[in-house]
């Protein structure tokens, strides 16, 4: 038997698994496609997510802020500025030493704040020492 009528007698196996192969491409491409999509949509969710909690933080930063304004010596006003700031540089709203620098004023007077205060004030040393 020649070569060519080797081929032509496993013509129905050869085609059998050249259609194997190409499902098999088939397949991984759509895989692919469908986790690209995937990873796409979760980016922009995370991005927005992000852009959320800025915004929040940039919001409870202002509250924090005008509340030591009007009471300077308010205990409570400085341990929430304190954690304000903490949530801030978490954020990414605040520079890390400019939230350091401004924390490193409030430390004695939050300390006066209380039991009730003292965990958010943990949080916050805990988010300057990184």
């Amino acid at each position: 038997m020649k070569f060519s009528e080797a081929l032509i007698g496993a013509r129905s196996q050869i085609a059998w698994i050249a259609a194997l192969a190409l499902s098999t491409v088939a397949i991984i491409h759509l895989e692919r496609l469908s986790i690209g999509e995937q990873e796409a949509v979760q980016r922009a969710r995370v991005a927005a997510t992000d852009a959320r909690l800025a915004a929040e933080a940039t919001e409870a930063l202002g509250q924090a802020e005008a509340r030591l304004a009007a009471s300077p010596a308010d205990a409570a006003a400085a341990a929430s500025l304190l954690v304000a700031l903490s949530n801030a540089v978490e954020a990414g709203v605040l520079d890390i030493d400019e939230g350091r620098r401004r924390a490193d004023q409030l430390w004695e007077l939050a300390g006066n704040a209380g039991p009730i205060w003292r965990p958010g004030i943990v949080a916050a040393a805990l988010a300057f020492a990184n």
